[in-house]
């Protein structure tokens, strides 16, 4: 693991940068909502995923290495095939751009109901069994606890992928 994360302890500031990104991307979300005149609940959670989606991958290439190497530590698809590992920062990326411009919506949204499903089962079950680990998914921006983002963001995602799936 990265020997910049201390798993008894996260620093505020960590919390804060992980805040911070989240207030830009929800107002990033609303921002293009408005501009682009759909200003409705949906399209709102198309943008904020969108935006989601590529601000995260693109935190996953920042420490590619890393990822790669932890990555499968928590997640199912990921420890089952290395492959599915070194392509997943793409896949998001693939995602937030559907997402943003609005393409294939019911192939989308299943894709990311059912990825962020698994990928939520893994990370419950890793840090049920391991504890505090840190996230791979902030790359090396932001050094969180596993629990505290990616259950949080996977939950999240599905949560958001299902609504829009049912409307």
């Amino acid at each position: 693991m990265d020997d910049d994360f201390d798993d008894t302890s996260t620093s505020t500031t960590e919390y804060v940068k992980f805040a911070l990104v989240i207030a830009a991307i929800l107002g990033a979300s609303l921002f293009f909502n408005g501009m682009f005149g759909s200003e409705t609940a949906d399209g709102l959670m198309r943008w904020f995923m969108g935006i989601f989606f590529v601000t995260f991958g693109t935190f996953k290439f920042i420490g590619y290495e890393m990822f790669t190497e932890m990555f499968p530590s928590y997640d199912v698809l990921a420890a089952r095939s290395r492959a599915y590992t070194y392509a997943y920062p793409f896949i998001e990326l693939l995602l937030g751009v559907l997402y943003i411009v609005n393409a294939i919506p019911m192939i989308r949204d299943v894709v990311t109901l059912t990825l962020m499903s698994v990928s939520a089962y893994g990370v419950y079950n890793s840090v049920k069994a391991h504890g505090n680990i840190k996230c791979a998914c902030l790359g090396n921006v932001i050094k969180l606890p596993l629990s505290t983002v990616s259950l949080s963001e996977n939950v999240l995602m599905a949560l958001m992928a299902a609504i829009m799936i049912v409307r």
